[in-house]
């Protein structure tokens, strides 16, 4: 076969481009495109995890054979396949599997609770599900045949390199993400495949990474934030660096990771690296080449610190919901756009994208107004799953189209129309907060409460500014009911995933109510001053010793309040993952330590991290020269480039 040649294909290139037909004209699916980056460099590196290393070659031929299997199994077009891995190579594999298979991979997070996991498979209806040996005892595989992409039976299956597309068409559906919901049940938001095609053929045209760059992907893939680095690493023939959790929660582990494995691209949310930023380290965090920032509104002090660390860093903002495939907007920033803006403008529409800045009756505002964001194109998704009254309600017919069945997204975001046609976001509509890059509908985590047989009414608030707000729980008991913030913690816990279970725990005696029978929400703070909470141990006198005190100062300087005992816990007191990363650079760099972020989890309270101090001591381990020996070998032991005509590597 012609190198350069797919199968009979137009000839491919290492970046997919804009053509005259539009952006993905030549009708390649993303996992097609993977399948291109196999045919014209199969020896490349594809996937890097700790230990773990595929190539081209060897990602496509095990998707392809895992792929087989689910085909066999009756997975195809229109059919959901649950993807339920830790993070791993596998995973990976798995994803492009489903894609190749016809069907739409819809993946799950194994650190969710049980009730969580089983509810949102109940609401998916998968063909089938993919997990490991390890996890297949937490779901009920009498209601759904569980593929294990861990057994011996997958390691002995020959690799094949299928290129059939199984009737796949663009208007197929590609995968299924779980979003939270207003009524207290999470909704599924269905993308189909020319809605991520477009994309990716967008952002590769915007970003233009050159041969062989590094990715890293720092984020879940049960969100779409992770999919910019996913899916643009290997359509483009880049490396896809999975970066373990244990890492991505500590600057210094994230540092050593980086060492010989430098990334030139990563995408995270303002919050995450705002918190990177406060170690010691944080030059050696960055990117080489780009940085992307999504999921939050981005401010501009944060870049002035970006700037100051890296002047010649190319930065990029990056907005859009689930519901249009990843993102619509992006902008590459420069201090231009800095005049009178109080956070960074989100740029200019994608290929083949249309974003409008509605004010009543759907009229376009004038520069310096404000309106509602309504997003138009090949970016819009298919709507939600089995919810056609939500579907109907959010996307709407585009009253300036003259193409039959074009809908608009609304997507409940209020944004200022800007003089040159920018857009800065200002505010939401509804209750819907974004915390550390995670969408959340306060109403589902108040119907979660609410079923607790002890609670009356319950109101949840997310308080701060939102790149680093924490979530508060306002709760009144039934009558007769006592109150305790750790129970109630950990019956939540058991429903809810971690992102969603409140930072606070307030008990009101009684919620005042408007003339409308609502909750007065306003009130709810002076309420509470004047109400004696219960379960509350601030009134508990304690001695704090000197080295506590030196902990205590850092903690307030971190969680913003006076008001912490040296017995509470960090997560019980406005405490949360990334302010546990500023506590662990905090306290080593005033201690002169090398404290684990594991130590923290284990040692919450100010009173255990004092005597963890006195009597503990930590070891550090380098992570970076395995990572460059596996790099090195991966691409030292492949085969040379050669195909057959079947492609066979």
């Amino acid at each position: 076969m012609e190198e350069g040649k797919f199968l009979g294909g137009p000839k491919i290139s290492a970046a997919p481009v804009q053509t005259a037909g539009g952006v993905g004209a030549d009708g390649k699916l993303v996992h097609e495109l993977v399948e291109a980056q196999a045919l014209l460099n199969p020896a490349r590196l594809a996937v890097l995890f700790k230990n773990q290393a595929l190539t081209y070659a060897r990602l496509v031929n095990l998707a392809s054979c895992l792929a087989s299997q689910l085909v066999e199994r009756g997975v195809g077009p229109e059919k959901i396949v649950t993807v339920a891995m830790p993070l791993s190579v596998e995973l990976i594999v798995a994803i492009l599997a489903v894609l190749k298979s016809g069907a739409a991979f819809n993946p799950v997070d194994p650190s969710w609770p049980d009730a969580r996991l089983n509810l949102l498979v109940k609401e998916a209806g998968p063909r089938c599900i993919i997990t490991t040996s390890t996890l297949q005892k937490r779901f009920d595989s009498s209601r759904v045949e569980l593929l294990l992409a861990d057994s011996e039976q997958q390691a002995s299956t020959p690799l094949s390199f299928s290129t059939d597309r199984n009737h796949v068409l663009p208007e197929s559906l590609a995968y299924v993400l779980f979003t939270s919901g207003s009524t207290g049940k999470p909704k599924a938001v269905g993308v189909e495949h020319r809605n991520i095609r477009n994309y990716v053929y967008s952002i590769l045209a915007t970003l233009a990474p050159p041969p062989q760059s590094v990715f890293a992907l720092l984020t879940s893939v049960v969100a779409d934030l992770g999919y910019t680095s996913l899916f643009a690493s290997l359509c483009s023939g880049g490396a896809l660096h999975l970066v373990p959790t244990e890492n991505v929660v500590s600057p210094e582990s994230l540092a050593r990771c980086f060492e010989h494995a430098r990334p030139d691209y990563i995408k995270i949310t303002p919050s995450y690296i705002a918190a990177l930023l406060s170690s010691d380290r944080a030059i050696d965090l960055l990117p080489q080449r780009c940085l992307i920032l999504g999921g939050e509104p981005l401010r501009w002090p944060l870049i002035d610190r970006l700037r100051e660390l890296s002047p010649e860093l190319r930065i990029m903002n990056h907005y859009g919901p689930t519901e249009t495939a990843v993102g619509v907007l992006v902008h590459s920033i420069n201090y231009r756009d800095r005049m009178g803006a109080s956070s960074v403008p989100l740029g200019k529409p994608l290929a083949n994208t249309q974003v409008h800045i509605l004010g009543e009756n759907m009229q376009p505002v004038q520069a310096g107004a404000m309106g509602e964001i309504y997003i138009g194109g090949l970016s819009v998704s298919r709507g939600y799953l089995g919810r056609a009254d939500l579907t109907a309600a959010r996307f709407v017919p585009d009253p300036n189209s003259s193409t039959p069945g074009q809908r608009l997204y609304r997507t409940g975001d209020v944004a200022l129309k800007l003089e040159n046609d920018g857009i800065e976001f200002q505010s939401r509509i509804d209750d819907q907060v974004k915390i550390r890059g995670y969408r959340i509908e306060l109403g589902e985590i108040e119907s979660a409460i609410l079923v607790n047989p002890s609670v009356q009414r319950a109101v949840v608030q997310a308080e701060g500014q939102s790149d680093d707000a924490v979530l508060t729980a306002y709760v009144e008991l039934k009558k007769g009911e006592s109150g305790n913030r750790e129970v109630l913690r950990r019956w939540l816990a058991e429903r809810l995933p971690d992102h969603m279970v409140p930072n606070r725990f307030v008990f009101v005696a009684e919620m005042r109510c408007l003339a409308s029978g609502k909750i007065d929400r306003q009130q709810l703070k002076t309420q509470t001053q004047e109400t004696a909470d219960v379960d509350q141990p601030g009134a508990r006198p304690f001695t704090v010793k000197p080295l506590e005190e030196q902990i205590l100062r850092i903690w307030q300087k971190i969680i913003k309040t006076e008001s912490i005992q040296p017995t509470e816990n960090f997560f019980e007191v406005g405490g949360n993952s990334l302010r546990l990363i500023q506590l662990q650079s905090e306290l080593n760099r005033e201690f002169n330590r090398n404290i684990p972020v594991s130590v923290l989890f284990t040692h919450s309270t100010i009173r255990d991290q004092a005597a963890y101090l006195i009597n503990g001591h930590t070891k550090a381990t380098n992570d970076g020269e395995k990572i460059a020996e596996l790099r090195r070998a991966a691409l030292a032991s492949v085969r040379p480039r050669h195909m057959t005509d079947k492609g066979g590597l």
